[in-house]
């Protein structure tokens, strides 16, 4: 998927789309890369974004509208990726990137539940948020501003993680290199 600035289309459209948007497009995705997650906090003055291709993910933090104060970059196959494990009502998952010591752990979910008092529609909830931890102390959790969470759930990282050599076990909720019985 190739989107700047949440537009698909041709390069000329992407580029004027972007130029008239303004500043929530500071944190979009690089041509070529997936957005596996976006958010707003303090009443959309801070945001952080998760992109991926097939070989790095990146993580953005910052001011909306501004280059982002935080940028961390990882190789898709060592990355910390806890994928849905495909039950229950709530998609869920987590992915965490680390540098300097710290932890940046940013997860969403989808809820779907079901309907109340005989309504016909599913009520589906999107949120996400971030811990901030060092070592093991747990230094701040940020909770996404409502409505602003953009959880495009698909199984595109967990796909680049396996293309990179890595398998899951779902048991376990570990990565590792797989290992061929040919």
């Amino acid at each position: 998927m190739n989107r700047a600035c949440g537009f698909s289309g041709s390069p000329m459209w992407r580029l004027a789309f972007c130029w008239f948007v303004g500043p929530s497009v500071a944190l979009a995705c690089a041509p070529g890369e997936t957005r596996h997650f976006f958010c707003t906090f303090q009443n959309g003055t801070k945001e952080v974004e998760v992109c991926h291709d097939d070989r790095t993910a990146r993580y953005r933090f910052g001011a909306t509208g501004r280059a982002p104060d935080l940028t961390i970059e990882q190789d898709v196959a060592r990355l910390a990726y806890t994928p849905w494990p495909g039950i229950g009502r709530t998609i869920w998952e987590e992915v965490a990137f680390e540098t300097a010591g710290h932890r940046y752990t940013v997860f969403a979910s989808i809820d779907r539940a079901p309907p109340a008092d005989g309504a016909d529609d599913i009520v589906v909830t999107v949120s996400g948020g971030i811990v901030v931890a060092h070592g093991e102390d747990s230094l701040a959790t940020l909770t996404c501003d409502p409505g602003s969470v953009a959880f495009p759930w698909s199984t595109e990282l967990f796909d680049a993680k396996e293309a990179a050599g890595m398998c899951y076990d779902p048991t376990t909720r570990n990565w590792s290199a797989c290992v061929s019985n040919n």
